[in-house]
């Protein structure tokens, strides 16, 4: 499977990328986690959420890498992010904002640019979703 690349959707600026979870479409595979990335204007914004997480402690399994989709070429991602995304996801179309997914982390130009958009783009946010990790049996009582 090919590896999905950034250079196919640059940003010019004034943009930020956004994605749209997309309905599982083999239940055969419920983990699999297919997105639609797209661009926007920073001036411009559609309804969106806006995705505050935690990346995972280093060494621990929320560091593992975990591959979703965009185009059908696979995108590494944290297994933190991932199971936002699968908590996430519902048959109705939304679109999302998640650093970690919305700027290509391994471009240290992109990464400067995108930095000082972080405050508006939480702002104009329709609301910032604040992921603390997966239910335990504990949840509850910490709720």
């Amino acid at each position: 499977m090919e590896q999905f690349s950034y250079a196919s959707a640059p940003l010019s600026a004034e943009e930020i990328r956004l994605f749209s979870i997309l309905p599982s479409s083999n239940p055969e595979l419920p983990e699999r986690l297919d997105i639609e990335l797209t661009k926007a204007a920073i001036n411009d914004l559609p309804d969106f959420y806006a995705i505050s997480y935690l990346w995972g402690r280093p060494n621990s399994s929320s560091q593992d890498p975990q591959n979703i989709f965009v185009d059908n070429k696979f995108l590494s991602v944290t297994r933190s992010i991932q199971e936002v995304l699968l908590a996430l996801r519902t048959p109705e179309k939304l679109w999302f904002w998640a650093d970690q997914i919305c700027i290509n982390q391994k471009d240290d130009k992109e990464k400067d640019l995108q930095l000082p958009y972080m405050a508006t783009i939480y702002g104009k946010s329709t609301r910032t979703i604040a992921w603390l990790g997966a239910e335990t049996r504990n949840s509850a009582a910490a709720m």
